[in-house]
């Protein structure tokens, strides 16, 4: 009898050990996944901050200063607008 105790609880050791097996795989590939998408949105965060950080950069900086109207080489003055009023 006690030989097949001794069977009995080999065989439930083993079972647990095959489950323990899988759940762990499974786990380690839900980490994984979790650790692909955070490395995925970090990066789309990243470019969209930089993105961000660009056009505000770009739209703070002084434009060069453009007078209202330029010298011909003529001499006299010709207005920077057009006909309408318009850049």
């Amino acid at each position: 009898m006690v030989v097949g105790g001794v069977d009995g609880q080999v065989v439930q050791y083993r079972q647990q050990s095959r489950l323990d097996e899988k759940r762990k795989k499974a786990m380690d590939m839900h980490l994984s996944f979790i650790v692909d998408q955070t490395e995925k949105y970090s990066t789309w965060l990243t470019e969209g901050l930089a993105a961000t950080a660009s056009a505000v950069a770009t739209a703070t900086a002084v434009a060069p200063v453009k007078t209202s109207s330029s010298v011909t080489t003529a001499g006299a003055e010709k207005s920077s607008l057009d006909p309408d009023g318009r850049f």
